[in-house]
């Protein structure tokens, strides 16, 4: 048995005649744009424990928007590991006019670590035990950064883009030392806080040139073009110029796609 699957169409077609409503007696409201949750995605979250450490992670994006999409807010969140390691961005986009520009706060840890295995000793009563010293570095750079940014269209597949940002770097850095008899069995940890570096701030301005007249599958181009041309200045604690050329070429050969870069 055939169903039709335009059910929404045939219940319309056969809807009965509703009374209309007279104009004098709709209520003018000014439109006042509130936020309303979108798109919420990678949820995660967890706990683990073992003899060596207890940590945590999870993350969670979502999206934001007023009921005509002119205002975006786009936040995330994440920690993996400790508390140190939380992190989390908030990004506004207007799209009221032609100029679209946002703004955008954020805090990033990053981490890295170093070991090595030394000789210690350890008091065990009155008497001092020769243990080895498995030495871990735990080393952490924050990023704490605000900026702000501005896309101008020329035509549906080029525009110019601009922003500036601020950004903040500090460190922290942990020792741990795990003990091991000469059996190889772990006997003790402890954790100690070094002393970091002192930290720095960096300003960056940059300005591109995107195209883009790409035609998108259902995962990727399938042909088309984009490219993107970019000069960023960076002041501060370091001065220096980058530059960027990114050019992406798709040719359609049913049933595959062939891509060429050229990236500089």
């Amino acid at each position: 048995k055939l169903i039709n699957p335009n059910l929404v169409d045939e219940k319309l077609s056969h809807r009965e005649s509703y009374m209309e409503i007279e104009k004098e007696k709709y209520k003018t409201e000014v439109y006042q744009p509130k936020f309303k949750l979108d798109y919420i995605s990678n949820i995660t979250a967890g706990v683990s424990t073992n003899r060596f450490s207890t940590g945590m992670a999870g993350s969670v994006f979502a999206i934001f928007s007023d009921i005509v999409g002119k205002n975006q807010l786009y936040t995330t969140l994440a920690v993996n590991g400790e508390i140190y390691d939380f992190g989390g961005q908030f990004a506004y986009m207007n799209h009221a006019k032609r100029l679209n520009w946002g703004a955008s706060i954020s805090h990033i840890p990053y981490q890295y670590a170093t070991a090595y295995l030394t000789i210690d000793t350890l008091s065990y009563g009155e008497e001092y035990v020769i243990v080895d010293d498995l030495v871990m570095d735990q080393m952490r750079i924050f990023e704490d950064q605000i900026s702000v940014f501005a896309y101008l269209p020329f035509s549906t597949t080029r525009r110019v883009e601009f922003g500036v940002s601020q950004s903040w770097y500090y460190y922290r850095i942990d020792r741990w030392h795990s003990y091991y008899d000469p059996f190889g069995m772990l006997i003790g940890q402890s954790r100690e806080k070094l002393d970091a570096p002192d930290g720095f701030n960096i300003r960056k301005l940059d300005v591109a040139f995107v195209t883009d007249n790409s035609i998108f599958g259902y995962a990727s181009p399938l042909q088309g073009s984009r490219s993107r041309f970019q000069v960023e200045k960076y002041f501060g604690e370091i001065g220096f110029f980058t530059g960027l050329v990114d050019y992406r070429k798709y040719f359609r050969m049913r049933p595959f796609t062939l891509a060429a870069r050229i990236y500089h």
